[in-house]
């Protein structure tokens, strides 16, 4: 069963992202999958860090309407050191590219016919991820071969037996497991939670983050993109399309466009040419020629805002396209 934990204000710290800066376009994006370990209710994101072995609630604000700057409010069992702090204040600038360098892709492409009004809306929307690596992929081996209802029942189970259930503020999020913690579980256990073959690849990739065979510290400190790519690959279960999403979301490279999956090739098809039909090898060679070093951050722009757009009014071919 899962582990609650009641946690109590410890810490506010601020953090001063790169200009242009949104807010709300960085730190919650319509598009992704929805789950139990984040939460955005109100303009303020909830979800755990763990650091050091032990999981915080984090709480993530604007400090004010007219202010750019971030506050990261710490929720812990017991009073927090300096370096707890520090740590989990690097984890969100980190994950979240606050202090990423975009501010030639809006003066370049504000008055571009795609992007003027995704920009004009979200100029300053940052590529982020909530998740630390190893989170990351057990929610892309989740999201396998499943419509969004049944990767969320899968997810629901793993964490309902195997996560931590933080309560801060009012709010709940999980924390999901640990690889050390995944380690001491059977497959057969997991297989009995109905997420059929997932359950062998969230072992072997349990594994290799026990065994040091994978080290998130290690990849970040990597600076070329093809390294980067290259080791991710080796990783058991994870292909072009989970390392292409990583490269961006985590990685923070901006032209990390080089594969479409069906699905997203259709959409981007759609934004691009009016059609569902265009092949994904035009479309990445158009996208090249337009965008360049902006590529795949002026396709995040163009799809989020599209997914924003979906809150808001019906867009029936998408609907199409979106199996809940």
């Amino acid at each position: 069963m899962d582990e609650v934990k009641q946690l109590a204000k410890q810490a506010t710290v601020y953090v001063v992202p790169t200009k242009p800066f949104s807010f709300e376009g960085t730190f919650f994006k319509p598009s992704h999958f929805p789950s139990k370990l984040v939460l955005y209710d109100n303009g303020r994101l909830y979800q755990a860090i763990e650091v050091g072995g032990h999981a915080f609630g984090v709480e993530i604000f604007g400090s004010s309407p007219n202010s750019q700057k971030v506050g990261i409010t710490i929720y812990a069992p017991k009073a927090i050191s300096d370096s707890i702090k520090k740590a989990i204040e690097r984890e969100v600038v980190t994950r979240y590219d606050l202090a990423g360098d975009i501010g030639g892709f809006i003066e370049e492409y504000r008055g571009d016919s795609l992007l003027a009004e995704p920009i004009q809306r979200w100029g300053g929307m940052r590529p982020s991820v909530a998740y630390s690596l190893y989170g990351f992929l057990m929610v892309a081996t989740v999201l396998q071969n499943a419509t969004v209802k049944r990767t969320v029942q899968m997810m629901d189970a793993l964490l309902k037996q195997y996560g931590k259930k933080l309560i801060f503020a009012g709010r709940e999020v999980y924390a999901i497991w640990s690889p050390e913690d995944m380690e001491k579980v059977s497959e057969t256990d997991l297989r009995d939670l109905r997420i059929g073959y997932r359950a062998k690849n969230i072992k072997r990739i349990s594994h290799s983050f026990v065994t040091k065979q994978v080290s998130e510290e290690l990849l970040r400190s990597m600076r070329r993109k093809q390294d980067i790519k290259e080791a991710l690959l080796e990783i058991y279960g994870v292909g072009p399309q989970s390392v292409s999403y990583l490269l961006f979301e985590a990685f923070h490279f901006y032209d990390a466009l080089d594969h479409l999956s069906p699905w997203e090739g259709k959409i981007v098809s759609m934004l691009l040419y009016g059609n569902k039909t265009t092949s994904p090898k035009r479309i990445l060679k158009d996208v090249e020629k337009r965008w360049g070093k902006w590529k795949m951050l002026a396709i995040h722009y163009i799809f989020e805002d599209l997914f924003w757009r979906r809150k808001e009014e019906c867009i029936p071919w998408l609907e199409e396209e979106i199996r809940m």
